[in-house]
């Protein structure tokens, strides 16, 4: 038996067990159950744009609570991402980071997509475009939880969500001031400065943070030196305000967040250059806000929700380190507006909104004959989601539709491309603990401006759009099912999707330059995810709590094909990666601890063509202790951490290896 059988077969192993023991235990188990928090009673925003809980979502939704956020130890957002079995295409050294959900990934590397633009896998901030596609510029800092949907979300969110959403939703004050700061240290001469505030006063609601970080170059598993893998500065920072008015029902609201890092070292390819070899920097900077209106009657009948949100996103990249050879330029501001209205009765509730998006796109290179570019794109949608509840709410019905036009303009010649998506689901709750879901949707991702009608020279190769593209598309079908009680948390997920008309650049031999075509045979990719926790803690009624967890995804297809339409693997998408560890928390003695093991399967790389990036497991283990609590409300916390403890050699992308064993300790202050 293969790795992925034994695997599949261990889960189903797992999920009978786990059902077993479900069914010989409910009855004994129900006073436990009813006072014990059930992540299907959790309430979340993103898979039908308002509020509802877990039971009622039909698709394989995961959420990362405050909770999950506080307790990790890093600090960015993407490595939180590693815990739920998504993989993350990282190139060290360059705070690049492209998530991948079902074996989709956005455009990663050196050069990711500026401003989220192309992207198959949408991250949002509160619900709105985050206009960039990098997670690696994302602090948890004012981070209140994280939702993500797998599998395609275009009815909601458009184009750019074809194979997934991320949603990042920030803090929202209540009650009391209350306030934090941490300062910690690490390997490779790493420190950062952590501060937030967050409460209400009268009707006014705020929450606050601000995060610094820099780092020196670092050691890999062999013990190399990676020249060009520092920074010199991490600068992020988040502002949620509100102001609450006509018994809050109504609340006005204003989101920014910032992100500067104004000397990233690029890092380097080994092979091409040796670990000693200092490359280039970058300067990367994006900043975003949005205003929104939110409101609601007496009887939470009817809900509204207006929204204008700006975010604008640069990248510089150099060839030297004084700066003095500016490769390429890339700016995209984004600005948008969005509407809906919510009705609610008994058995159905309707969402219909609008949608209208502009990007303006700046792209400056550099040469023997400097080539600047200015492309945009304009996005009107319209759509409308259905769920119906019956039979005492066991019985969930979703449905929806959207249509998008999309206009686009480049080196002066425009292109309009429409489309119309849709999705069906059917969730069943035959008890309390358990939910049984299935759902078909179809994706798509619009052509950019600049695969359309762009004509430029770069790094001494011509590009030139091709007007015919299509939009990609994919129809997903999924099914599964969802255990949560007292002592036991399984989801079990089988997905299959096939992608149409999948946008790929190529060599035009012809004509001598370099397009985008649709391939003719497109990408299939099927396979299963799984998550599994053991709420040991609650089942020993213990004042502990205890709980081992795996989260897995495991693919049994990821058939693409090149431009010359032979079948090759899906590259850079491991056949198999997940995280498994536990979870400690003694709260009566302010204890905390987690170990977590992150396994990413070998892939096909893109460069040179055939070549393998070796499979590798990367251990972590974060332990927290409140040291002193005084005058009720101060507290003083320890926090250390340890990565990659077995000082494991591994390279996320062929030839970029990443950091060795490294360490982090930290003070906390907490005002609550």
């Amino acid at each position: 038996m293969n790795k992925l059988g034994l695997a599949c077969a261990i889960a189903v192993m797992i999920a009978i067990g786990g059902a077993r023991l479900v069914l010989a235990q409910a009855l004994a188990e129900t006073q436990t159950a009813a006072s014990s928090p059930s992540l299907l009673d959790a309430v979340v925003v993103t898979a039908g744009r308002g509020e509802e809980t877990l039971r009622s979502v039909v698709s394989n939704f995961t959420l990362i609570t405050r909770e999950d956020i506080e307790k990790a130890p890093d600090q960015r957002v993407d490595y939180l991402l590693r815990r739920q079995g998504i993989h993350l295409l990282q190139y060290p050294g360059q705070a690049s980071s492209a998530v991948q959900i079902r074996g989709i990934r956005n455009p990663g590397g050196p050069n990711p997509n500026v401003g989220n633009i192309g992207s198959r896998i949408l991250i949002l901030v509160d619900g709105r475009p985050a206009g960039t596609g990098n997670l690696a510029t994302i602090m948890k800092t004012n981070v209140e939880r994280i939702e993500i949907i797998r599998g395609p979300a275009a009815i909601t969110y458009g184009s750019q969500s074809a194979g997934g959403v991320i949603n990042i939703i920030t803090k929202r004050g209540e009650g009391d001031l209350k306030a934090r700061a941490q300062v910690g240290f690490g390997s490779f001469s790493y420190s950062d400065q952590e501060f937030g505030v967050d409460g209400r006063y009268n009707n006014v609601d705020y929450s606050l943070g601000f995060f610094h970080s820099r780092v020196n170059d670092y050691k890999d598993g062999s013990g190399d030196k990676l020249k060009g893998t520092d920074s010199k500065g991490v600068y992020f920072g988040s502002v949620n305000l509100g102001y609450n008015f006509l018994d809050d029902l109504h609340r006005i609201g204003l989101v920014a967040q910032f992100y500067d890092n104004d000397f990233q070292g690029t890092g380097g390819d080994i092979s091409s250059f040796g670990p000693s070899y200092e490359n280039g920097n970058f300067d990367t900077r994006s900043s975003s806000f949005d205003l929104l209106y939110t409101g609601k009657d007496q009887n939470n009948f009817l809900s509204w929700q207006l929204r204008y949100f700006h975010a604008k996103e640069e990248k510089a990249n150099y060839g030297d380190r004084e700066r003095n050879e500016l490769q390429s330029k890339e700016e995209v501001i984004t600005n948008g507006v969005q509407g809906q209205f919510g009705a609610s009765w008994q058995y159905l509730d309707l969402t219909a909104g609008f949608e209208w998006q502009k990007y303006d796109f700046k792209n400056f290179s550099p040469s023997s004959v400097p080539v600047s570019r200015k492309t945009n794109l304009k996005n009107i949608a319209g759509f409308l989601l259905a769920k119906g509840k019956v039979f005492d709410e066991k019985l969930i019905l979703s449905s929806g539709v959207r249509f998008d036009k999309f206009t686009h303009n480049a080196s002066g010649s425009d292109k309009n491309v429409d489309n119309v998506s849709y999705t069906f689901g059917v969730a069943y709750l035959p008890v309390d603990w358990l939910k049984i879901r299935a759902d078909v949707a179809k994706g798509f991702r619009a052509p950019t401006a600049s695969e359309l009608a762009s004509d430029y020279i770069g790094w001494g190769s011509r590009y030139k759009g091709n007007p015919n593209l299509d939009p990609e598309t994919n129809t997903t079908y999924e099914f599964g099912f969802d255990i949560d009680n007292s002592f036991l948390h399984i989801d079990a997920t089988y997905f299959n999707s096939d992608y149409k008309k999948y946008i790929v650049s190529t060599w035009d031999v012809i004509n001598s330059y370099n397009t985008w075509i649709n391939q003719k045979d497109g990408t299939k990719i099927a396979g299963y995810e799984l998550g599994v926790s053991f709420y040991l803690g609650r089942t020993l009624n213990a004042d502990f709590a205890l709980t081992p967890y795996f989260k897995g995804t495991f693919l049994t297809k990821r058939r693409a094909y090149d431009s010359n339409r032979k079948e090759i693997i899906q590259r850079l998408t491991p056949k198999t990666n997940f995280s498994y560890g536990l979870d400690f928390d003694y709260p009566k003695i302010g204890f905390s601890a987690n170990i977590n093991a992150n396994y990413i399967g070998k892939m096909l790389d893109t460069w040179p063509d055939g070549a393998i990036v070796a499979s590798y497991t990367l251990v972590d283990i974060g332990l927290k202790k409140e040291l002193v609590t005084f005058a009720d409300r101060h507290k003083l916390s320890l926090i250390i951490n340890a990565y990659n403890i077995f000082d494991k050699h591994y390279e996320p992308k062929l030839d970029y290896p990443g950091p060795g064993k490294s360490y982090y300790a930290a003070l906390r202050y907490d005002f609550n």
